[in-house]
Order: structure tokens, then C-alpha cells, then sequence
């Protein structure tokens, strides 16, 4: 458990930097030798037989959803809403439980405030086995994906991380 936290901790770092970083800019691409000639461009075709968008439904409930994550095992979706700025600490994020219909199961599966949940702004999500992982500001959040019950936060301020938006898990 300690190596898997590890590395998604890593994983969400890997995005962040600070926010007055000065970069210097890449050097000018070098003009390549070995090209002869270049291929002409191609004309753009447009789609015809008049493709549109269909409307399916209309989900209601959501404040500022920010992802949406597909967790197979339950056949579910979870959507993050941050439910105010995104960098405020006012721990009232939540986490939705959407059903493949598109109704919600529950909208506030996992709230801010409310047993022992802090979740301010919450943003990217993961699945790991029965885990939720969120990031929230500069924290990364663990909840128990089937209950919703917290198992783990880690504080990843003093790294570096200042606005952490996404999450991926490595295969091991």
C-alpha cells in the first residue's frame, strides 16, 4: 500500500510546479538537412450528410463538476465537483456517484465536512482496486470507492504542489 501511494503521490507531482518558476525558452528548431522535399498539404474535407449532436439528458445537481471517472468494477461513475473557487480551502467539494443511465445514485457520496471528510476542491480521480483516489488543491485523498468512508490524506504542499488537477496510477 505504501509503494502504490508512493507512486501516485509521485504521479501527481510529476504536474506540478511552482507558480513564479522563470523558464528559460527552447532553443530555435535547427533547419534538418536530410529532408528533399516536402509533402503538399492536404485539403481539409468537411463532414457531409448534415452529422449532428443527439441531446440524450440533462443531469442536474452538479456544482462546477470537474471530472468524471468510470470505475468498471461497480459500473459506476464518480464525478468530482469543487462547489466553489478552485483553489479555496472551504471543504466543501463532493464526489458524485453517477449510474451508467446517467442518473445520479447519490450526489453527495463524499462530502466535505461531514464524517471526518475534508475535501475542498476536489479534482482529478482514480481507481484502484475498491480506492478512490482525488486530488484536492495540494493534497491527495484516498476513500474507500465503495462506501465513500476516507482511509488516507497526504499533505503534498511542502513538495511543491499548489494546484493539483489530475491523477494516474501505474500498473504497479
Amino acid at each position: 500500500m505504501r509503494v502504490t501511494a508512493l507512486c501516485i503521490t509521485l504521479a501527481a507531482l510529476a504536474a506540478c510546479e511552482p507558480v513564479d518558476r522563470r523558464r528559460t525558452p527552447p532553443p530555435p528548431p535547427q533547419a534538418s538537412q536530410d529532408v528533399d522535399t516536402v509533402a503538399p498539404a492536404q485539403p481539409q474535407v468537411s463532414p457531409t450528410g448534415g452529422s449532428r449532436a443527439t441531446k440524450v439528458g440533462t443531469v442536474v445537481g452538479f456544482l462546477m463538476p470537474e471530472s468524471v471517472l468510470d470505475d468498471s468494477a461497480q459500473d459506476i461513475y464518480f464525478v468530482s465537483n469543487i462547489n466553489g473557487g478552485p483553489l479555496t480551502k472551504d471543504n466543501n467539494g463532493f464526489i458524485t456517484r453517477v449510474r451508467p443511465d446517467g442518473a445520479i445514485e447519490v450526489l453527495k457520496f463524499i462530502e466535505g465536512g461531514r464524517g471526518g471528510v475534508t475535501l475542498n476542491a476536489p479534482k482529478g480521480l482514480a481507481v484502484l482496486g475498491d480506492t478512490l483516489w482525488v486530488v484536492d488543491i495540494d493534497a491527495l485523498r484516498a476513500f474507500n470507492a465503495r462506501t465513500g468512508v476516507p482511509i488516507d490524506s497526504v499533505k503534498l504542499d511542502s513538495l511543491g504542489a499548489v494546484f493539483l488537477t489530475d491523477i494516474a496510477i501505474a500498473p504497479n
